[in-house]
């Protein structure tokens, strides 16, 4: 299992180590996250949102777009990369 758990800073950071040890053999990987008034990183993963908010941003996206002209299936190469190029 891998998951990204939010955390209290000042009330839950310091039981961290005890809860990686306690769960190692069943996480697969983990991400923490300080939950912080201001944010913890200049681009948060996720924020919480009002039903508000959320409703005013999903009016902005663009719906113009036509997805059926995407090509799908055996239209789209695969492409194989590695650190020095990609083959088609």
């Amino acid at each position: 299992m891998s998951s990204t758990i939010t955390f209290d800073p000042k009330t839950e950071g310091p039981h961290i180590a005890h809860a990686l040890q306690y769960f190692q053999y069943q996480l697969k990987g983990v991400s923490f996250l300080p939950r912080l008034p201001s944010g913890a990183y200049p681009q948060m993963p996720y924020e919480a949102i009002t039903e508000e908010q959320y409703n005013a941003l999903v009016a902005q996206i663009d719906r113009s777009v036509n997805l059926s002209t995407i090509p799908i299936g055996d239209h789209i190469p695969d492409k194989y990369c590695d650190s020095a190029s990609c083959l088609v």
